[in-house]
């Protein structure tokens, strides 16, 4: 039993519950890690479908790099001192349970969305500064830009922006998949458009709403409406995906608009191309 708070307790049931789901949630829920015949198949199959939502998370448990399930399992074997006695190969049986147990005990952090939810996002909208580039503040910059390489930007008092990586990449791809994009800046709207501009991402947005005050919820009601009056998708609140650097800014969404659906940028999700393990494409029809 776990204390949330004076009148919340949240009770752990193991074995109480019967697992459910696929065969490898029934293996991996359902049994004791050290009792399993065959631990690797399991642990190759769940390394897998790590990897199809964050990699990253798989190397920051671990500290190691790897190019595929079985390698992962040979390397923790050998950083920790596990070999066969006969044969003095890495021991990846025990590298398998430890990765088992580790998915047991909450140690590698990675979460999947349900299938429903992300088959029904039909727009993306994106927040800016820390979240498409790494400046803070794009209102303070100063004219005239000048692009110092395709993907960073220079204003007349030496402040630079730089684009996160595979942004220009994840934007034409969610564009050519049919998404609509949008854009929620707290910032002035002729530098955001001029910022834009000049780092050619105008052409990848649908509609670029930029305000000089931080409610985000009012933000993505104008998308809305303006996404309603240019075409006929009528979008709802629930087929929006959004995207920021600041949970903060979740609570009036949900509050005021309902159930959009929001990733923290740099903690739900560490590298734009997880967006396309969240989202699926969804014919406009």
């Amino acid at each position: 039993m776990f204390k949330i708070d004076k009148k919340i307790y949240a009770w752990d049931t193991p074995g109480v519950i019967p697992p459910d789901g696929d065969e490898l949630e029934k293996i991996i829920r359902g049994s004791n890690v050290d009792l399993l015949e065959d631990p690797v198949k399991p642990a190759l199959i769940l390394i897998n479908r790590i990897i199809e939502f964050s990699k990253e998370s798989l190397i920051h448990v671990y500290k190691v790099d790897f190019s595929n399930p079985y390698e992962l399992l040979e390397k923790i074997a050998i950083k920790r001192g596990w070999f066969y006695k006969s044969t003095k190969e890495p021991n990846i049986d025990m590298a398998a349970k430890a990765i088992i147990r580790d998915y047991h005990e909450g140690k590698i952090a990675y979460y999947t969305l349900p299938p429903s939810l992300y088959r029904m996002i039909r727009a993306i909208v994106f927040d800016a500064d820390k979240t498409l580039w790494d400046h803070h503040n794009i209102s303070e910059f100063e004219e005239p830009l000048k692009l110092v390489d395709a993907n960073t930007l220079e204003d007349s008092k030496g402040r630079v922006l730089h684009l996160f990586p595979d942004v220009r990449e994840t934007l034409k791809e969610l564009k050519n998949r049919g998404y609509i994009l949008g854009l929620a800046t707290w910032n002035f709207e002729d530098k955001a458009n001029k910022v834009l501009a000049t780092l050619d991402l105008l052409q990848y947005f649908d509609i670029v709403v930029a305000r000089p005050y931080p409610y985000k919820f009012l933000m993505l009601s104008q998308i809305i409406i303006e996404i309603n009056a240019k075409t006929n998708l009528k979008i709802k609140p629930n087929e929006i995906l959004f995207l920021d650097d600041r949970r903060g800014h979740f609570g009036n969404i949900w509050l005021y608009l309902g159930d959009v659906k929001c990733l923290e940028m740099w903690k739900d999700i560490t590298r734009y191309s997880e967006i396309f393990s969240i989202v699926s494409h969804v014919e406009n029809e």
